[in-house]
């Protein structure tokens, strides 16, 4: 049952471990003829440590050696001398047998703590092997930021322990000794070629914007989380560890966003506050701007003070301790289409490491038109917009408020509804399922002079295109997603059908029947009198 658990992380890890023997070797599991010569009980492991291009990494390894041919591509200029790699081999699996190939085909490597990896038999079997350290681990680059090794025939586990100053270490990899040349199938490489780079996630930023809003509006809050590692640098004594010179970590703020509030706290590897000695307080870092909220576009920067960086030096005993950095953002009103941040952490007046994946948030403005059943605009209807049918239907909380233009043509009936989050985005992820998107609700609160209001809120999404009708089943969710929201139609009064005429002018026209039946009945009554009089005579 736990292995059953654990799959989906496994597998997770699995897939990385894959990508990681793909990029060095091709299959592991794959077997060459001839067979390795019996007289090979050594290969050799040369790592040439580099720096990330600017441009991002270059072409996979593939065990060949850089410029030579079928290898990969490779700026080979600017090697990084001083930076140690622990080499360890995985006790159980021989690769001198087909029946260790296939057990090294099996393996994953977990990286759910890259500073901890652990090597387990297989996706379904996650039971750890154990390693050992190569004789003369951990091996430091020399000239140029190379390591030759000369190590038993097997499976390695090779781990960045001791990157450069104000750099994080490259995801640690397994790699074969010997390998199958990709270039010649029929032959074995002896000299495998690794090219590991410094990390690119040792900082990360997230977004959450799960509530539904209006841009501009007071409740149009979105919050950016920065994870930055702890900086680990081993000391000169066992189980000590430098204290960094510095250490900023900036936030490049978009136009659309303005800051509001910054907090700044120790978390562990599972992301739980650090308390206690080394929790943070506010004398450990100063923020700019120093004044909050502040202007939209303005960059936030967290830069430790001496007794932030005592912390930090402590901090970094424990494994998978980060700095997070938690900044408030009001969306303003004019927000329109991707907006996305980017984070970045320097160490030790070093170059900066930058996110490589910016955190986004999606914004789109919409406005539909009021028209008659000619579709003739209409003016000064007014309309609501809620997140849910239940606000929408007992009109609470609404998120919105617009009124139909009452300007001439073309603008006549025109709403602006404003710039609203998208639907099919969310904590800055693409939804692909109908039925997590976001709905809103669209009421009309008022109707326009001689016309009927409508009489059930309107749902609709705000995707890349703009606002669409949308289907919404009885939970809320969508089922299909329809035509542009474009025109809303309003029936006239009654739906145009006159009523018979009554109240005022009905009893009046009566009255004045009544009123000429009673004097032709008097005037007929004195005649006949007259008459009869007359008679009498």
């Amino acid at each position: 049952m736990k292995n059953i658990k654990k799959r989906g992380l496994i597998a997770s890890a699995g897939a990385l471990v894959t990508a990681a023997a793909l990029a060095l070797s091709g299959a592991v599991a794959a077997q060459a003829a001839p067979v390795i010569p019996p007289a090979w009980t050594t290969a050799n492991l040369h790592i040439h440590k580099l720096p990330t291009p600017v441009g991002g990494p270059g072409s996979a390894a593939n065990g060949i050696q850089a410029g030579q041919p079928g290898g990969p591509t490779v700026d080979t200029t600017g090697g990084i001398d001083g930076v140690q790699f622990t080499i360890e081999r995985v006790d159980a699996i021989n690769l001198s047998t087909n029946a260790g190939w296939q057990a090294a085909g099996d393996a994953v490597l977990d990286l759910a703590n890259p500073s901890a990896p652990v090597v387990r038999t297989s996706a379904i079997d996650t039971t750890p092997l154990a390693v050992s350290a190569a004789t003369g681990s951990p091996f430091t680059t020399t000239g140029g930021g190379l390591i030759n090794a000369t190590l038993p025939i097997g499976l390695y586990l090779v781990r960045e322990t001791v990157p450069a100053p104000g750099s994080a270490p490259a995801v640690p990899f397994l790699v074969t000794l010997p390998m199958t040349n990709p270039s010649n199938t029929s032959d074995w490489m002896r000299d495998v070629y690794v090219y590991p780079k410094n990390s690119q996630t040792a900082i990360t930023k997230s977004v959450s914007d799960i509530p539904k809003y209006q841009a501009g509006s007071p409740n149009a809050l979105v919050t950016w989380t920065i994870d930055a590692e702890v900086p680990r640098t081993p000391g000169s004594t066992s189980g000590s560890w430098v204290r960094p010179s510095s250490y900023v970590i900036s936030d490049d703020i978009d136009d659309y966003l303005a800051p509001q509030t910054v907090t700044v706290t120790a978390v562990d590897n599972a992301g739980n506050a650090i308390v206690g000695a080394n929790q943070l307080v506010s004398g450990d870092y100063t923020i700019a701007p120093a004044v909050l909220p502040a202007a939209a576009g303005t960059d936030v920067t967290v830069t430790f003070a001496s007794g932030g960086l005592d912390k930090l030096q402590a901090l970094a005993a424990t494994a998978g301790n980060k700095i997070r950095v938690t900044i408030g953002t009001l969306v303003v009103a004019e927000a329109e289409g991707r907006i996305e941040n980017d984070a970045s952490v320097a160490v030790n007046g070093g170059t900066a490491v930058t996110t490589t994946t910016p955190a986004v948030t999606e914004w789109r403005n919409v406005s539909f038109s009021k028209v008659d059943q000619a579709g003739t605009g209409l003016a000064s209807a007014e309309f609501q917009v809620f997140g849910t049918k239940a606000d929408a239907e007992g009109t609470t909380s609404p998120l919105l408020t617009s009124t139909a233009a009452s300007a001439a043509a073309p603008d006549l009936g025109e709403v602006d509804l404003g710039s609203l989050i998208r639907s099919d985005h969310l904590n800055g992820a693409v939804i692909t399922n109908l039925a997590q998107y976001r709905v809103y609700w669209l009421v009309e609160t008022k109707a326009p002079t001689g016309y009927e209001l409508l009489a059930q809120p309107v749902p609709f999404v705000v995707l890349d295109g703009g606002a669409f009708h949308a289907t919404v089943n009885a939970s809320g969710e969508v089922t299909a997603v329809g035509v542009a929201l474009g025109e809303i139609e309003n029936v006239q009064k009654n739906a145009g059908f006159v009523l018979p005429l009554t109240g005022g002018m009905g009893t009046a026209i009566l009255t004045i029947g009544g009123i000429a039946i009673l004097a032709i009945v008097l005037l007929v009554a004195r005649r006949r009198r007259d008459v009869e009089a007359t008679a009498a005579e």
